[in-house]
């Protein structure tokens, strides 16, 4: 296992967060989608949040096992499946990445779990540039 480093900064300020901090942790399902059916995987996941990261840890169970997930949330999106105030899509920001659904048991469980992966600052999608067009002058 690799050494893990941690950012120590001096500062006045004692609410700036520079650890990773653990905001939430709990026993969740994780919804996959093949070919038209819908398998619940129940995960144990950890969310952690610093000034500098925002990210998932997710378990394949309860017990902390060697087989992990990882989701950075800096650059997702989350929002609340339509029509199914229970679960929750963590979308990318990239076009190379998929999603992600979590499930939960009741809709008050599902707002605590969004505001925790929610990012401090959203990510808005980007549309591409508008270029000028050239004409020529006849």
């Amino acid at each position: 296992m690799k050494p893990h480093l941690q950012l120590v900064v001096n500062t006045r300020r004692s609410s700036f967060p520079v650890e990773n901090e653990e905001i939430k942790r709990g026993k969740l399902c994780i919804i996959q989608e093949r070919r038209g059916e819908q398998n619940r995987l129940p995960v144990f996941v950890c969310v952690y949040r610093s000034f500098f990261d925002h990210y998932v840890i997710i378990y394949k169970d309860s017990k902390y096992s060697s087989k992990t997930g990882y989701i950075n949330l800096r650059q997702c999106l989350i929002c609340v499946c339509t029509g199914k105030g229970t679960q929750v899509r963590i979308s990318s920001n990239s076009f190379d990445d998929g999603s992600c659904v979590f499930e939960f048991s009741n809709r008050d469980e599902a707002d605590e779990w969004q505001m925790a992966l929610q990012p401090q600052f959203p990510v808005t999608p980007t549309s591409p540039p508008v270029y000028p067009t050239v004409r020529d002058g006849l």
